[in-house]
């Protein structure tokens, strides 16, 4: 839980261990190298971005964090 996060269920992503090395601390963006192709986990660097409706819902939650 970086920079103070929690476990809210808004804030939480499905992250194989090497999404959540690779992420960072860029919010909204961030770097999966991983995803599942619908029998395994293969290897798959994209730059990804939190959908502004999302960060929305988000900024609403943690506006007094």
């Amino acid at each position: 839980m970086s920079l103070g996060g929690d476990d809210n269920l808004l804030n939480i992503r499905a992250l194989h261990y090497k999404n959540n090395l690779s992420k960072a601390s860029d919010y909204p963006s961030y770097t999966a190298s991983v995803k599942y192709d619908g029998r395994e986990n293969v290897m798959d660097e994209r730059n990804l971005t939190v959908n502004k409706k999302l960060r929305e819902k988000l900024k609403q939650l943690y506006k007094n964090a």
